[in-house]
This record gives C-alpha cells, sequence and structure tokens, in this order.
C-alpha cells in the first residue's frame, strides 16, 4: 500500500494527545510502583530497612512493576493501555495490524531508555520508532482503514 493511501499516517494521534497519554499512564505507573514498594517496605523489620540491598530490589521492583503496566495492559487489552482507553487512541504496526507480544515487549522495553520521554520532540518517539508501531487515533483509523481498503477494492473484480 502506498504512502498516500495509509490509514495508519492519516490517523496518528498528536504529540499533545499522546502527551496527555504518557501523563495519565506515568500517574497510574507510579501508584503501582508506589504500591509494589511499600508492600515490603512494610513487611519488613525496622532493622531491615536499613538493608542497603533493599534499596537496589526495590529499585528493581519498581522498574519491573513500571514495566509490567505497560506490557500486561498493551497486550491485554490490544493496543490499549488506560490512557489509551480516555484517549480514544490504540497502538498499532506501521501496517496497521494489532501487536503481538513481542511489539508490546520492545515498546514497553524502550520506555527504560533514558530520556525516552523527550524523544517525541523529534519525528517519532523511540518507543514507537524502535517497534515499527504507531498511535492512533482509533476512531479515525477504522474509518481510514476502511475508505482506504474500499479504494484499493476499485477496480480488483474487474
Amino acid at each position: 500500500m502506498s504512502l498516500y493511501l495509509d490509514p495508519v499516517e492519516h490517523s496518528v494521534a498528536s504529540k499533545g494527545l499522546r502527551f496527555v497519554n504518557y501523563l495519565i499512564d506515568y500517574f497510574i505507573a507510579g501508584i503501582i510502583q508506589y504500591v509494589v514498594i511499600l508492600i515490603p517496605v512494610f513487611m519488613m523489620e525496622a532493622g531491615d530497612v536499613q538493608s542497603p540491598f533493599l534499596g537496589f530490589i526495590l529499585m528493581l521492583f519498581s522498574f519491573l512493576a513500571y514495566l509490567l503496566y505497560f506490557v500486561i495492559t498493551e497486550y491485554l487489552f490490544k493496543g490499549k493501555t488506560i490512557a489509551k482507553f480516555i484517549t480514544g487512541t490504540k497502538a498499532v504496526t506501521i501496517e496497521g495490524n494489532e501487536l503481538d507480544f513481542s511489539k508490546v515487549l520492545i515498546r514497553s522495553l524502550c520506555r527504560l531508555i533514558p530520556f525516552e520521554q523527550f524523544s517525541f520532540f523529534g519525528e517519532t518517539g523511540w518507543h514507537d520508532s524502535i517497534s515499527k508501531t504507531r498511535v492512533v487515533n482509533q476512531k479515525e483509523f477504522e474509518q481510514n482503514r476502511l475508505k482506504f481498503n474500499a479504494i484499493d477494492q476499485i477496480g480488483a473484480n474487474s
């Protein structure tokens, strides 16, 4: 399919909408991280909290909780996080297909790259460009896909 008939590129969510997604998901993931860290701390004896190894373990749990939030939601909800449900957006492959587990995992791991959130000042963020995915306005994408598929079918039945 040529670029001018590409429903993905014609439906890409705006940077402002992507920023709203980031803020909402970051807030939700932060709450999950906070809970994941507090549970083990409350279960420890007072002397154990001073352990230097504890800080490393809690940081590891925090990263894992952040990562799992995105992996679980985008995989189970077919390219959507809670923020994407709220804003009506969805992650798809650059070909317009649903994300498989490997795409979701790559997107999620890329979010751990330092300063990745600033990559959106360019054309596409790193977690989209590396995983070859895009975030689209779901309604626009569905309409454009139908429209562009109809155009592709003209003359096909002749």
